[in-house]
């Protein structure tokens, strides 16, 4: 019993001082501000950000609900975010109510205020406006991706009525009213209409875009729009506040804004902007027959003392060479290169770019052969040829060497080899004519040796002479036939 009480405190201990230490460093996104009271039509900055309780953090995600019904949001901001790589721009609509972000902070953040995006809301309409995170997730910085968030802020809002109450002046004698007092009692109507542009975040050029938000509801939604002394435009606000403005030229322009609030007053601004637009580049002239040892011209037309850079593709190898010229004042360029290029074809693409970073599109390609002459091609066909024959007339001349080789060789041991049977036959009728020499004097002495008559010292002699010179010309036959097979067997 008392070791049970003992693992029982062990383990409440054990709890007590772990999650002190887990709490300590839990990570929080927040709303800010979490609370407070607005007017219709003022404009209103929601920062998300992240409290990591002195926890290394490395990625942020979050879905954001907002009440469409009171506020209209206008844009998301990124300016001054701890996120440095995006792995879902933010986005958000305003008809669903919603908005949403994903990314990632490399090297890691530790900290208790560190913006995620900002919320540029619009009060549209009376009531309680709701904001809260449907979704969210911290991971930390551990190389293993924990979940680090405990904690999730709201922030509730209150949306209320544009103060417009009708003018009273209780006048005495109207004389001695001036009409500066008159003024001072008048309250502030804000008319002037915000204008902004969005910027452009990629390098290539797009369309001005501004973000146009009015101080008071705009009757009908409806503003009437003036781009330098261009034909007035009637733009309808669809809820997110963006006026994309038509193609401009190049300089400083000037845009104004007007239009009229549901109590007919009269709302209006204006914004100075610069645009930079680059013509996409036109290539002129360019080789029709151009060969290995000419460098090609190539000629066209851009901006004016802008930088085009080219890029030559060989199709047949996937090469790329990527070159870059400034056009005069005039617009104006012509391009050498510093080398002369190989035989084949190419594919020549161009695009115009400023100092600003902006860039045009590319042109279409156009297509240049690069040719050798008639008689360098020939030259290049009969090396090409020449380089796959001369192994082979070499393979041929000698298969040819060796047939003649083995056939002298076999001559020359066929040869040997009927040298070898005439000495082996000459041999051998020497051996027999010896044998045959003794044959006579041995059948004498086996006549004698049926008779029963004893053999006198020469006839024994004899015999045992015999009996050697058989078994020399066996030996020597012996040594004859081996030869002869030993000359058969090189052929």
């Amino acid at each position: 019993m008392k070791n049970i009480r003992k693992y029982i405190i062990s383990f409440f201990i054990l709890v007590l001082l772990v999650f002190p230490v887990y709490y300590i460093h839990a990570a929080s996104i927040e709303l800010s501000p979490s609370g407070g009271s607005y007017n219709i039509g003022d404009t209103i900055n929601v920062k998300v950000y992240t409290n990591t309780n002195s926890k290394a953090i490395n990625a942020i995600a979050a879905n954001i609900k907002f009440s469409p019904d009171t506020l209209s949001l206008s844009s998301i901001s990124k300016t001054s975010s701890i996120i440095n790589l995006w792995a879902q721009e933010p986005s958000f609509s305003n008809e669903d109510g919603v908005a949403s972000f994903e990314g990632v902070i490399l090297n890691g953040y530790t900290g208790s205020a560190g913006n995620a995006i900002t919320l540029v809301f619009r009060a549209k309409a009376v009531g309680n406006a709701m904001i809260k995170f449907n979704t969210a997730s911290i991971l930390a910085n551990d190389g293993n991706g924990t979940e680090a968030l405990t904690n999730k802020g709201t922030s509730n809002l209150k949306i209320l009525a544009t103060e417009n109450k009708p003018i009273v002046v209780k006048v005495e004698n109207k004389t001695s009213i001036k009409k500066d007092e008159i003024l001072t009692k008048i309250p502030k109507f804000y008319t002037t209409i915000a204008i902004s542009e969005i910027k452009n975040n990629t390098e290539e050029y797009s369309p001005n875009k501004f973000l146009i938000t009015s101080p008071q509801p705009v009757a009908d939604k409806t503003y009437s729009i003036q781009i330098d002394s261009g034909d007035t435009i009637i733009w309808t606000d669809d809820g997110a506040h963006i006026f994309q403005a038509p193609e401009l030229t190049n300089g400083i322009h000037t845009i104004k804004v007007m239009a009229v609030d549901v109590s007919s007053n009269a709302l209006s601004g204006f914004l100075n902007f610069s645009t930079t637009i680059l013509k996409l580049p036109v290539i002129t002239y360019y080789p029709k027959d151009l060969y290995v040892d000419q460098f090609m011209v190539l000629k066209g037309t851009a901006d004016p003392v802008v930088d085009v850079e080219l890029n030559i593709t060989n199709t047949t190898t996937g090469g790329i060479a990527i070159d870059h010229v400034t056009t005069n004042s005039d617009g104006k360029f012509t391009y050498v290169p510093d080398y002369k290029m190989l035989a084949g074809p190419y594919s020549i693409i161009a695009r115009a770019n400023a100092q600003n970073g902006i860039h045009s599109k590319y042109m279409d390609p156009i297509q240049v052969i690069n040719k050798e002459h008639q008689l360098s091609f020939f030259v290049g066909k009969f090396s090409y040829y020449i380089t796959i024959l001369i192994p082979l007339i070499a393979l041929i001349f000698l298969v040819i060497l060796i047939t003649m080789y083995l056939t002298h060789r076999l001559k020359k041991l066929r040869s040997i080899l009927n040298k070898k049977i005439i000495e082996t036959e000459d041999i051998v009728s020497k051996s027999f004519d010896i044998l045959d020499e003794d044959v006579d004097d041995e059948i004498t002495i086996f006549k004698k040796i049926r008779t029963g008559k004893l053999l006198d010292k020469e006839e024994q002699i004899f015999l045992d002479k015999f009996k050697k010179d058989i078994k020399e010309a066996e030996k020597v036959i012996k040594k004859e036939l081996k030869d002869v097979e030993k000359a058969k067997s090189r052929i």
